[in-house]
């Protein structure tokens, strides 16, 4: 009803970047760098040298640009994508052992 009938105006509105520069941060805090640089970076990477695609972090790019792309925002539309934000970090540790 949000999107449809722009509803949106009466619950706020927030800038397109609100999820990348101030939702996960709060989600995140002191892993906000970590998650980033991994998300955005190290597991493409990583899963291109195995010559396998990298699903996480491609659901996790594509959810948060979706969602940035509605006017209203709020921190707990982000919590599905919270996991797959995570898991990365957990591959990039590991790896390096």
């Amino acid at each position: 009803m949000n999107l449809i009938d722009g509803l949106s105006k009466y619950f706020g509105e927030d800038p397109p970047q609100f999820y990348v520069t101030t939702a996960t941060l709060f989600i995140f805090k002191v892993a906000y760098p970590a998650v980033m640089y991994t998300t955005c970076y190290s597991h493409f990477k990583f899963q291109n040298s195995k010559n396998q695609v990298p699903y996480m972090a491609i659901y996790t790019i594509f959810y948060v640009a979706f969602f940035s792309a509605i006017r209203h925002k709020e921190i707990r539309f982000l919590m599905p994508v919270i996991p797959f934000a995570i898991l990365p970090i957990a591959e990039l540790v590991t790896k390096n052992f």
